[in-house]
């Protein structure tokens, strides 16, 4: 089975946390807060898409990312 890799960074590039399933990565987003003028970034290894995560980012946002990059492993 094909894994992917996801890489968190801040809006300085700074790389947070590194993961091999974003969940992990919307976990750990969610334990330490996201505040209203805080801007992060994700990218798959694989598919390379990127992700955008804010305030504002849905729990539906967070799947269709998720199933996107899912779906460029097959």
């Amino acid at each position: 089975m094909w894994t992917d890799h996801f890489v968190l960074r801040d809006k300085d590039g700074n790389v947070l946390k590194e993961k091999n399933k974003v969940e992990h990565l919307k976990v750990f987003l969610d334990e330490m807060g996201i505040g209203e003028n805080d801007v992060y970034h994700i990218k798959s290894d694989v598919s390379g898409y990127e992700f955008e995560v804010t305030a504002k980012t849905t729990q539906e946002d967070w799947r269709e990312y998720a199933k996107d990059c899912y779906m460029a492993l097959d």
